[in-house]
């Protein structure tokens, strides 16, 4: 059965996926959005997904044309060994697309062989195109992120391996995407520009939402009537502004006790970052000032698949409080697909158009926080119309015309008309 995908014709793709089954993002977002892609391209192009072993050690088909080969241990020192000798089992796939996020195949121990990996590809004579969800060219904007000094030895080492890092893949691989101009303009300092290749992040198109749901989610979550529900989605981050917004929405709270408006934190910790100490230590500060804010506050934890559509309909406005950009959003993605008001921070803003921006950007400080607040909470979102080709069907249809362009629709919206 598998013999049928060992074809030329086949993409195969080298990511973290959900497990058989699984919750879509119980892993890390990576995971969900290689999901959501696969799904989206043509019945009759067939793919392989190699990806960590979980709870299915064995290959499985996802759907008549995807093929899940569990491959890797997530920072194992054999990863490019495990990777090397699957996909030798499928000698005759000429494309290969690797779905990059640093930490979602494991710790630094990684980053040589995923340049090792690339290097063997060519080697064989395979073309290999890289999607980088997070282009980052400076640790100093993560220093609260990482638990790191600013400008410190350890900072500039960093920065020092990553402009390695970034200039042998932009050599080894065939083509680099990003999702955005800004991050495109970030890798082409150490790549050749001429292989950048933006796709956007795709985006669901959901169903309206029924006033009746609206009012059975905002119940499940143990919002009363007439109550406004403010709400940031994914898992909890320094670099996302999580405790920014939590601390600033708990002072708001104090400031203003007969406001009538709670704050949903829907998400829970990151998969990939809760076993670091530093990490731990901001996680539980989360939860002491959420536990202070007297009901204020309510925390999800992790939001199950099914259980995403009530968060969007129960919200009312949707914050983005980054502090910096460094990929971009799939609960941005989400937001637009769910034609929700948003209000997204001056970092965040370089995400997104001029458009989407205008009237819903604010400064990390908390007097102008609460004027965006209390100004955006009427506000009623519409729907544009580039929204509409930026569905995932479109995103692997772009996909496709850059790996594989004799088997390819044509994606009918390019980067550019999509802003």
């Amino acid at each position: 059965m598998y013999k049928s995908f060992n074809s030329p014709n086949t993409l195969g793709i080298i990511s973290s996926y959900p497990a058989h089954g699984g919750e879509v993002a119980s892993g890390n977002a990576i995971s969900r959005y290689t999901y959501l892609l696969t799904k989206n391209f043509p019945k009759t192009q067939k793919i392989v997904v190699f990806c960590e072993i979980g709870k299915f050690k064995k290959p499985y088909l996802e759907a008549p044309n995807i093929l899940v080969m569990p491959t890797y241990r997530l920072d194992s020192p054999v990863f490019f060994k495990n990777i090397l000798q699957k996909t030798l089992d499928f000698d005759a796939i000429s494309n290969i697309m690797i779905q990059f996020e640093f930490s979602i195949f494991g710790g630094k121990i990684i980053i040589p062989q995923i340049m090792a990996l690339i290097l063997s590809f060519r080697i064989m004579g395979k073309s290999t195109k890289i999607m980088f969800h997070q282009v980052v060219t400076n640790i100093n904007v993560l220093s609260g992120h990482l638990a790191i000094k600013k400008n410190g030895i350890k900072v500039k080492i960093l920065n020092l391996l990553l402009r390695v890092f970034y200039k042998s893949c932009g050599v080894l691989a065939d083509k680099i995407f990003v999702h955005d101009d800004i991050l495109a303009k970030r890798i082409s300092e150490f790549v050749d520009e001429r292989k950048v290749k933006i796709i956007p992040h795709g985006i669901t198109m959901e169903k309206k939402i029924s006033s009746n749901f609206t009012k059975s989610s905002r119940r499940y979550f143990g919002v009363k009537h007439g109550t406004k529900l403010v709400s940031i989605f994914g898992y909890c981050s320094w670099y996302k502004g999580t405790d920014w917004l939590i601390e600033n929405f708990a002072k708001f709270a104090r400031e203003n006790p007969t406001s009538n408006v709670r704050l949903l934190v829907a998400g829970g910790e990151s998969p990939t970052l809760k076993g670091t100490l530093a990490y731990q230590k901001y996680h539980r500060k989360l939860q002491k000032v959420i536990k202070e804010a007297n009901g204020n506050i309510i925390c999800t934890g992790f939001v199950p698949e099914n259980d995403v559509r009530k968060v969007f309909a129960a919200a009312d406005l949707f914050v983005f409080p980054y502090r910096t950009k460094m990929s971009a959003s799939g609960a941005f993605s989400l937001c637009l697909g769910y034609d929700k008001p948003y209000l997204v921070s001056k970092a965040f803003s370089e995400n997104i158009s001029k458009n989407e921006a205008e009237g819903r950007t604010f400064l990390l400080n908390y007097k102008n926080f609460r004027y965006s607040l209390r100004k955006n909470l009427a506000f009623n979102a519409t729907m544009s119309p580039q929204v509409q080709g930026r569905s995932w069907k479109n995103a692997a249809a772009m996909y496709l015309a850059e790996s594989l362009p004799e088997t390819s629709i044509n994606p009918k919206l390019s980067y550019a008309q999509a802003f």
